[in-house]
């Protein structure tokens, strides 16, 4: 029988040298405040969490940009780990 699969639901991937996070000008995100990629994210996976290994991930938009939610889509046609994108549109835009 096979383990059950590990999926987070909820990832972010963010280059800040690419595209800056003002949210994370906050001093209590600065933890996080760094740049994190795909690399990242494979490093992530190696490590068992409660026995399994990570299968796949939820990548998440952090800032109300359509070209985030574009690099994150280019993002997950490379990245088999990337197995959904949860992305901004601006709903009320007629170019969308």
């Amino acid at each position: 029988m096979n383990a059950p699969v590990l999926v987070d639901a909820h990832h972010h991937l963010w280059d800040l040298a690419h595209r800056p996070q003002p949210w994370l000008d906050d001093p209590d995100v600065a933890s996080i405040r760094r740049t994190f990629t795909p690399d990242d994210l494979r490093s992530t996976a190696t490590h068992p969490i409660a026995g399994r290994r990570l299968h796949g991930t939820v990548v998440v938009q952090c800032i109300a940009e359509v070209a985030e939610t574009e690099d994150l889509l280019a993002l997950a046609e490379q990245e088999p780990l990337i197995q959904a994108v949860v992305g901004w549109a601006d709903l009320t835009s007629p170019d969308r």
